[in-house]
């Protein structure tokens, strides 16, 4: 066994004696919004639906996916709680450490280390499954990015892989299609011919997008008819969440909250420092990086988070919660910087 499996074995045991750690000291009936943290009902509740009919439109593809961690866990939940939980801790420690080696991967170990400073992602073993995974699938995405030219020598083959992260990212949340999308522009300089048929494409899937979604939107009428719920419904309710009539000032103090408070620190005001300083350090990694297509694709997806929280402002007083579709760019970022640093002295 070489050293970095140990690595990643004793990373792994870490993050699943954390999440049943907090598990275990937090009372069960906690308000996990308050936190993020998932003690397993927002998997429970996950579980009593179908793929037809959960999340139709932010994770059209989350039940296909999760298919067989949900049935199984449906069926264990019956027999042991407890049980259940175990598992669930597991395979999210799981995701955890592949998050870890990706970042390792794109970052370096510096990365990594910056990486295991911030509480919140970290504690993947705690948080709703759809954002682990999120976060695992955009830093799959920029792997990729990093490595097109030298794993993608095969122009169809690049091709298929940018369909396949664009399906799999856009269908565990469907934002995430769109980050794919601006990374695969960035990335691959298009002929003015690849952009005909890239905006064909494109047209292609808003067009599948609206068939699938007013199907599902039918097949959720016909099993709970008391409800008659309607796309127009569903985006109505949308934009009201997203014009939430907040001041200024209330809208200044949500944005202080989402990146100073829960993604880093969980309030506690040593660690705000700590944030500072590693966000200086990020920023410092951009400069440092400025010219890299990799800083321009994070870039490109950390822009997607902002118009949608921080400008429109959807879900804008839990935007938080979604902090792992972004923060995983930081550790990267501020490795960079202090990478550069060694490599100066």
């Amino acid at each position: 066994m070489k050293w970095t499996h140990l690595v990643w074995l004793i990373l792994w045991a870490a993050f699943f004696m954390v999440g049943m750690l907090i598990r275990q000291s937090v009372p069960a009936d906690f308000n996990y919004e308050l936190y993020g943290y998932d003690y397993g009902k927002y998997t429970v509740y996950f579980a009593s639906y179908g793929f037809i009919t959960y999340m139709p439109f932010r994770h059209p593809l989350l039940g296909l996916f999760s298919a067989p961690l949900i049935n199984f866990g449906a069926q264990i939940v019956r027999i042991s709680p407890q049980t259940y939980f175990v598992l669930l801790h597991a395979v999210f420690a799981g995701l955890g450490t592949l998050a870890a080696w990706l970042v390792k991967e794109i970052g370096g170990w510096i990365a990594v280390c910056v990486f295991l400073t911030i509480p919140f992602v970290w504690l993947v073993a705690a948080v709703p499954e759809s954002y682990a995974i999120s976060m695992c699938v955009l830093l799959g995405v920029v792997w990729w990015v990093k490595n097109q030219e030298r794993h993608g020598k095969n122009p169809f083959v690049i091709v298929i892989v940018w369909v396949a992260l664009f399906a799999v990212a856009g269908g565990v949340t469907l934002t995430n299609g769109l980050k794919v999308a601006i990374a695969y522009v960035v990335v691959n300089r298009l002929s003015r011919r690849q952009w005909k048929w890239f905006a064909i494409a494109s047209l292609a899937i808003l067009l599948i997008g609206i068939v699938f979604f007013g199907l599902r939107m039918h097949i959720w009428n016909m099993a709970h008819p008391e409800a008659q719920k309607s796309i127009s419904h569903s985006m109505e309710a949308t934009l009201r969440w997203m014009n939430n009539g907040m001041s200024v000032t209330e809208w200044a103090r949500a944005v202080v909250r989402n990146f100073f408070f829960f993604p880093l620190t969980m309030g506690r005001r040593l660690a705000m420092l700590w944030a500072v300083l590693v966000y200086l350090t990020a920023a410092f990694g951009i400069w440092v990086a400025r010219k890299e297509r990799i800083v321009h694709v994070m870039g490109g997806m950390f822009a997607v988070d902002v118009v949608i929280h921080i400008v429109c402002g959807w879900a804008l007083e839990e935007a938080w919660i979604f902090s792992p579709h972004w923060i995983w760019m930081v550790p990267i970022l501020a490795g960079s910087a202090i990478r550069y640093k060694v490599a100066e002295k």
